[in-house]
């Protein structure tokens, strides 16, 4: 966790916080966007339960959440999961401002990766410290440069999109299918294609741009800001000369010292995004607090505080940062809360999943109006670890049978099967001159060897002709 510059300074403690005080931000980054990359790429590895501990399966039709499987029946939990990711980022913006920007998003760690490590450390086409600066190239090494940061890059990307994929596609069935049934699975195949290329021209190309125009986070960010909120921000007190000016001259060209800001433009220089943090927070800041480190130096061989920091508002004007205020609290109730429907629909699932649908046939009369069925179709998935052999029956509603299926039928350990169910009736069930009638009942579904713990049910509704098109006995 990064703290803000106004607790580093009052911390002289041994240990993490001292090393982080003293550790630049862009080191800091860089070995974040290190685990962070480990982290995403090992994630659709690691099993619980024999499933992944997160992903959305189109191939099988099963969401994974922490090692449990749910069925696409079960997909009304998506919006809460999605509720949640929405306020931990409402959350992580009012603690740490738009930190996910310029430390977590992808975005960000592909564009530094291309930029700072292949052209700048790996090939030499620019300067870390001028990122601003657009690339000539005038000569034909650094035109060869160039085509060859762009083929370094794009394997890269490549790998990036499958490990997006993964997340969709389990790996081994990605790899599985790759191989040996390319032909089969064009879509997904030319979805990957088509991911990684755009990645490509989005980080070599559209840039930052990327975060100005397109990305909806950069919209909303300011709504969720306050005074306590910590931001990069510039000392403009300290820094700027009495008329406002940003150097040790004034508007007028004559000598000034009053402020703090020797107008080195070195803040300037190094923003990816291309903005003078000087002129306040904007829009386009990404909070990378490159900024920062930029100015760090400066200060330091005059032997002044840093004009830039991550800080609140508050606490450049002397006040103490206050973390825990009520939007904080409001947002944690609600992360609890949702968190905790979830843990107690996990631990309170159904082990038999069933879903009924009638047929477009209301009811069809047989044998000279002597018996009445009615047709449905029922899709069962067995969620439990082992396989189960499952029967079918009716409840609530007496003189209905089930004439199909006949037998008991095999399900595999997180299988499912769709059957023809036809429930027919040999009773006059109720008497209605002018129209058929709606009856309810139940239909349950249960495991033959544990009818008591392996079962379920669900409302059905049995049509019953008029009086005048059956010949039945009540």
């Amino acid at each position: 966790m990064i703290i803000p510059e106004s607790s580093q300074a009052e911390s002289n403690k041994s240990g993490l916080l001292s090393w982080i005080s003293k550790t630049p931000y862009y080191k800091l980054r860089h070995r974040g966007f290190l685990l962070f990359t480990i982290f995403a790429l090992v994630l659709p590895f690691i099993k619980i339960n024999g499933n992944q501990v997160i992903m959305l399966s189109f191939l099988h039709l099963e969401f994974h959440l922490f090692g449990i499987s749910y069925d696409m029946q079960e997909l009304y939990l998506i919006p809460l999961i999605l509720i949640l990711v929405f306020v931990f980022i409402f959350l992580a913006t009012s603690l740490g401002g738009r930190m996910w920007c310029g430390w977590g998003c992808p975005q960000t760690m592909f564009r530094t990766l291309y930029r700072d490590f292949i052209q700048d450390k790996l090939l030499g086409l620019r300067k870390l410290h001028l990122k601003t600066r657009p690339l000539k190239l005038k000569k034909w090494s650094e035109r060869l440069k160039y085509l060859l940061g762009l083929l370094i890059f794009a394997p890269l990307m490549f790998a990036a999109s499958a490990n997006i994929l993964w997340f969709f596609v389990a790996p081994h069935e990605f790899f599985e299918l790759l191989i040996n049934h390319p032909q089969e699975h064009q879509f997904l195949f030319g979805f990957w294609i088509a991911l990684a290329v755009f990645l490509i021209l989005d980080i070599t190309w559209f840039a930052e741009r990327f975060c100005h125009y397109v990305c909806p986070y950069a919209r909303i960010q300011t709504v969720l800001f306050d005074e306590d909120t910590p931001v990069a921000i510039y000392d403009r007190v300290r820094g700027d000369n009495s008329d406002g000016s940003r150097s040790n001259k004034n508007h007028e060209g004559k000598s000034d010292e009053s402020g703090d800001c020797t107008g080195c433009l070195a803040c300037v220089r190094i923003c990816p995004a291309e903005i003078d943090i000087r002129n306040g927070l904007q829009l386009a800041c990404i909070a990378c607090l490159e900024c920062v480190d930029a100015c760090e130096p400066v200060m330091s061989r005059l032997g002044k505080k840093n004009l830039v920091s991550w800080t609140s508002e508050k606490v450049l004007v002397g006040f103490k940062l206050n973390l825990l205020r009520p939007r904080v609290w409001y947002y944690t109730a609600i992360i609890i809360i949702i968190s905790a429907i979830l843990a107690y629909r996990g631990g309170n699932r159904e082990t038999l999943l069933l879903n009924i649908n009638r047929t477009t046939q209301l009811y069809e009369v047989k044998a000279e109006g002597q018996r009445v069925e009615n047709h449905y179709v029922v899709l069962l998935t067995n969620i439990d670890t082992e396989a189960h052999t499952f029967s079918l029956t009716t409840e609530m509603l007496p003189g209905l049978e089930i004439k199909r299926p006949r037998r008991p039928f095999l399900i595999k350990a997180g299988g499912r099967v769709r059957k023809v169910l036809i429930i027919s009736t040999s009773k006059m069930l109720v008497r209605n001159p002018g129209k058929s009638t709606s009856l309810d009942f139940k239909i349950r579904a249960f495991a033959t060897d544990l009818p008591e713990t392996i079962f379920s049910e669900r409302p059905a509704i049995f049509i019953f002709p008029a009086e005048n098109e059956v010949q039945m006995t009540p």
